[in-house]
């Protein structure tokens, strides 16, 4: 009996989803699900459903914020209004004088990521191109909309690493080395696990103005490829050997042991 009603429903809901289902409703739950209450999961799902997303996608979230975001307004507008619908717009008001007169705090954006592969990229564009006081913090990609909030937070702090850094956008995914390093740098109880090639490294830099510390750092990220850590620091691949040789006539360790290289890569986070 419940499946039959389930099917007439959803028929009717198809029918005129926006009958059923408008945007401020849709507005009201995805507040509710970041604010951490209760929402109706299978009704958003079936909204999001009948507005042309395919809800068994990836989603990103990301959070606009600045004092400039009513000069992008028509372009987010157009890009949520494409055809395939890759993104939807939510705007979010401190209170509603800010609503009636200053326009969004900030604006959430819910992507459906495989309808549009390229809708962060088209995001990153739009706030690449504007000159005034705009930032853009993006999650990593997820599954299922159940776990929106956390996925918030990771766009909300991308944001705030944006805004502090003066970057007009960042993907939470390609800050998490620099952000566990400024977290673990403030730890200063953390200072006793610098492994002492590390501290060798810092003192030849300083004593003769060499630049071995970037190199070491740079050849353990890139998997000690000389190829890959030449084109990433702009040496010649000789220029970059020679440094490597003078690196490890001063350090203890084997650079071509894995548990040398996880340790130190771990360490290098802390200075």
């Amino acid at each position: 009996m419940m499946n039959i009603f389930t099917t007439i429903v959803n028929s009717c809901i198809a029918l005129n989803p926006e009958r059923y289902f408008d945007v401020s409703y849709l507005e009201k739950e995805i507040l509710r699900i970041l604010n951490g209450e209760t929402a109706e999961f299978q009704n958003i799902y079936i909204a999001f459903h009948n507005l042309g997303w395919n809800t068994e996608h990836w989603y990103h979230i990301a959070i606009l914020a600045g004092s400039d975001i009513r000069s992008v307004s028509e372009k987010l507008a157009a890009l949520a209004q494409l055809p395939e619908r890759p993104c939807y717009l939510i705007p979010y008001y401190d209170t509603p004088e800010h609503k009636k007169h200053s326009g969004p705090e900030k604006m959430i954006i819910l992507c459906n990521i495989f309808k549009n592969n390229t809708i962060i990229k088209k995001l990153e564009t739009i706030v690449a191109s504007t000159k005034g006081d705009l930032y853009l913090g993006i999650s990593m990609p997820f599954y299922q909309l159940e776990e929106m909030k956390l996925y918030y937070e990771q766009a909300q702090f991308a944001l705030q690493y944006a805004e502090k850094h003066h970057m007009k956008h960042i993907r939470c995914e390609y800050i998490i080395p620099e952000a566990l390093s400024e977290i673990l740098k403030e730890d200063s109880s953390l200072h006793m696990l610098i492994h002492p090639d590390i501290s060798i490294l810092m003192k030849h830099d300083r004593d003769y103005q060499t630049d071995y510390l970037n190199t070491f750092r740079a050849f353990l990220y890139h998997g000690c490829s000389y190829q890959a850590t030449a084109r990433a620091m702009s040496l010649h691949q000789n220029t970059l050997r020679y440094r490597m040789r003078k690196i490890e006539s001063l350090i203890s360790g084997n650079l071509y042991d894995a548990q040398y290289r996880e340790s130190m890569l771990c360490a290098l986070l802390l200075v």
